[in-house]
This record gives structure tokens, sequence and C-alpha cells, in this order.
């Protein structure tokens, strides 16, 4: 079985006076990383934790996270994070799926965490107020940690959890070795090298953050920034990329809209970046005209899950609104509703087949585990079609789709329109059911402002009728101040439908 601790000490021991880790003020090099990974693992040791404890992990991006998580890796404890910017309440949600043995949290998170364990009842828990060498950092376990969550294998290293758009939060398990696959595959596509500066401007929570970013550049003796995630704006990236000569970073769609948008006078340089990625959620072309007439560069559009990977890259940007060609070590196919391969051009779901590169699973969630893994393929759920040219274009997910009499409607072209009219901040199309059991659209705008808002809805309601088909208009629009959205800037669907429904 593969360690990630391994491949990170080989490269510790070639590059021992390089910088592995900047962050904010603070830098350490790769000698001086091992050794507080190495000290951390036999603090754990010491301890008592063993193979089998499952430590759940609520910080911000920083060094103390990476010391952490490799100390975890050496000792192969089973390792959590948790993102640190969910409320209390999704912090215990997702607890509950875990149930984990021990906690480790910065100060200000120290009630949640004693609430994590306490929820277990008589078991006793020892707190202590800071680990050896970190102050701010908090280490809560139970004094008897025999028991393992029996849904979890020998080999599952971590568990990532999904923002939860729709329902609650799913777990994603992986052993080293998946993780370790995944990151050699997109480095040799992503072409990563030791001269790399990379910078991570996304939660070390996710896939996006730790493997895309963090791990990959421990892995292969790069320069990892590492911005705090909780202070991160556009000015602070484009900061670091000018003054730092980032070679390699990737950020979400709605941070390049906020980049693009900046106010100043200050010219960027982007001449040592060889690979800006964006991934995460759904682009808008809008957000790739508007960076590139500002900063003279395209970006490029990158396509994964958090179970598979990367799936898709578009590294020569022929077309900017692709997701990219496939990574050739996939299979893959596009789906219609009965099974069957689309052709050309057609809209289908994709799925996707690899060894040893996928996720074997969800942790407690039998139903989902069903839906999407099937005779060794991964089930995507979303819409996608390719061209002739084997590229990949991506239309939403099968649960975004409305039904309106038979004809499946992307929610995408309706709010393309509404989002051109004037005095319209976003908006969001959703399918609801009436009381016959029938989808009817209804349309959630977010309006620039909040007077005479009748009117207004009268405005739009008349733009949609001389731009949309009859059987694409909304039937209601209702305005609030801000959709719900998860930390990754993904809407939370579930939210709007119960807001909807109660109406």
């Amino acid at each position: 079985m593969g360690n990630i601790y391994s491949k990170f000490e080989e490269k510790a021991y070639v590059f021992k006076d390089k910088p592995a880790v900047v962050a904010q003020e603070e830098s350490v090099t790769y000698k001086l990383l091992k050794d507080m990974v190495s000290a951390t693992a036999l603090y754990y040791k010491e301890a008592g934790f063993k193979k089998g404890d499952i430590i759940c992990f609520i910080c911000d991006n920083s060094i103390d996270y990476i010391v952490c998580y490799l100390a975890a890796c050496k000792n192969d404890i089973c390792f959590v994070p948790i993102d640190s910017r969910l409320t209390g309440d999704d912090i215990y949600r997702i607890s509950e799926i875990v149930k984990p043995n021990t906690v480790i949290c910065e100060n200000r998170f120290h009630n949640i965490g004693y609430k994590m364990l306490s929820s277990e009842g008589s078991k006793d828990i020892v707190s202590k107020e800071k680990i050896f060498y970190r102050n701010n950092m908090n280490l809560i376990y139970y004094n008897d940690r025999a028991s393992r969550n029996p849904y979890l294998n020998e080999d599952d290293f971590t568990i990532l959890f999904s923002s939860g758009t729709t329902g609650g939060p799913k777990g994603v398990v992986f052993s080293q070795d998946i993780i370790i696959n995944q990151i050699i595959i997109s480095s040799k596509h992503f072409e990563m090298a030791d001269s790399d500066r990379i910078l991570c401007p996304v939660t070390l929570a996710h896939s996006y953050g730790i493997f895309d970013h963090a791990l990959t550049s421990l892995m292969i003796g790069a320069t990892l920034y590492l911005p705090n995630i909780s202070m991160m704006n556009p000015r602070i990236i484009l900061d670091i990329i000018h003054e730092e000569k980032i070679t390699f970073f990737g950020t979400l769609p709605y941070m390049y809209d906020m980049m693009a948008s900046i106010r100043t006078k200050k010219l960027y340089d982007f001449a040592s970046v060889r690979y800006m990625i964006c991934g995460g959620a759904p682009l808008l072309k809008e957000t790739i005209d508007k960076f590139e007439n500002r900063f003279g560069r395209k970006f490029n559009q990158v396509y994964g899950m958090t179970e598979v990977g990367y799936i898709a890259f578009n590294k020569e940007l022929k077309d900017a609104n692709s997701i990219g060609k496939p990574f050739r070590e996939l299979q893959l196919k596009i789906i219609d509703a009965e099974g069957k391969e689309c052709g050309s051009g057609e809209l289908g779901e994709l799925i996707v087949k690899r060894d040893n590169m996928v996720s074997r699973g969800y942790l407690q969630n039998p139903q989902e585990q069903k839906a999407m893994y099937k005779d060794g393929w991964f089930y995507t759920k979303d819409i996608i079609r390719i061209n002739e040219e084997g590229y990949l274009y991506y239309s939403g997910r099968i649960s975004d789709f409305i039904n309106i009499g038979g004809n499946k409607l992307n929610p995408a072209d309706i709010e393309k329109v509404i989002n051109e009219i004037t005095g319209v901040k976003e908006s969001i199309a959703i399918g609801v059911e009436n009381e016959f059991g029938h989808q009817e659209i209804y349309v959630i705008v977010v309006p620039e402002k909040t007077e005479n808002l009748e009117e207004f809805e009268k405005d739009v309601m008349h733009y949609c009728i001389k731009r949309l088909a009859a059987f694409k208009r909304p039937r209601r629009i209702k305005f609030i101040n801000e959709l719900p959205k998860t930390p990754l800037g993904k809407i939370r669907k579930g939210e709007l439908i119960e807001i909807l429904n109660k109406k």
C-alpha cells in the first residue's frame, strides 16, 4: 500500500533547504517541515493514537494543517478534514456520520469539538488546550479509543465531505493509494515539476485544495503558497501571482469573476503562470470573456469530481467554453436514459471508469452508493455532450433539468435570458411540482435594488415573453436578498426548494 508521507519524505531529502510551504508571514523548508511532521507523528503515537483511530480536523489553511495531515499519513490514522467555514450544525451532521474518537481543532472551535464527542454520553473525554508545538491547536479525544466506525475498511485513510447542495453531506472515502494515483495522473497532464510555484487559494478541506494543490506540490518537490482562506479575496490572489511568480493555481468561477472586476490601476503580470485552472462549479461564458478582456489571458477549464479526480482538461483553449478533452487514462461513455451510448453532439449522462483511481464509495450512504457506483462505472449524474474533435461540454446536472410536458429544459438557458435584464444581479430557475404532480418553472431572482419589486416582476415576465418559448417561461418569480450558497460558491438548491414548497 502506498503512503503519501513516504512520497513527501523522498522530496524532503532531495530539496531539504528549499521552501516547502509559504503561508502568510511564515515559511518552512522541506527539512523543517519533515521534522515537524515526524515530531507530530511521534506525539500522536505517545498520546496513544494508532491505526484505526479517526481524527476529525477543523482548521484554516495553514502550515499546521499540512503538518497534522502528513503526520496522520505517516501513522496511517484516518483523517477527516472539516471545512472551518461550516456552521456548527453542519459539523455535527458530519460527526454523526463519521463517529470520530478524536478531534483536533483551532481554539475557536473547542466547544464544537468537545460537543462532537460528548454526544456519545458516558465516554470519558480528555481535552488538551495545545498540541505540543502550537498554542492555538486543541486536542480532544476519548480516553478509551477502542471503537472504529464499522463501515470503514482497514485501508481507508480519509473521508472528504461534499458541500451538500440538495441534501445532507456525503462522505467520500479514500485510501492513500487512490489519492497517490490521482495526483500522479493529474501532475502529468498539468506538466508539474519541482520548479513550480503553486498557489492554493481554496480550502484544504476539499480535494481541489488538499489533493490538487497541496499534496501535489509536496509530492513533486515544488513550493506551495498557502494564504489564509478566511481572508481570501481577489487582490490577495493577484498580488501573490504577480510578486511570487506563481506558475500554477486553480480557483472557482466566482473568484475569477471577482478578479476581473477588481478596481485598481496596478498592472498584474501573468507571464509566469503556465496554467490557471477553473473548476468546482459551472462557468459562465461572460466570466471567461470578462477575465480575458481585463488581463489578456484565458484560464483553463477543468472538469472532475471528488469521487474520481480530474476527468477532463481544456489545455489547448481552442474553445474556452469547453471543459476540455478527457484524460486518456480514463474510460468514459455518454449514455441516454436507457443506458445506450449517445452519438457525437448528443446530450447524455457521463459515466467513467478507471482502476485504482476512483474512490471506493460513500460512508454509510447505501442509496447514493447504489445510484453512483454500478458495475465498475461511476455515474456522474452530469449531462455532457462530446463533439467530433473529442471536446466535452457541460450542460448541467440530471436533477437540475426541468420536465415541462415531456420537454427537458436546461435551467441555464432560462437563467441566461433573465440575467440579461437590467436590475437582475443573479437568478436561478427551479422545477417545482404543482398539486397535480407536474413541474412548473419558478425563478428566484436577486435584484440589484429592492424598491418597486411588483413593477420589476412585471418587467421580468414581459422580457421572458419576448425572449423565451411559451413552455420555457417561468410560472412564478420570487425575489430574495441573496442565494444560499455552500463555502465553494455552489447554490444550495435544497434550501430554495424548501422555501418555494412552503409558499
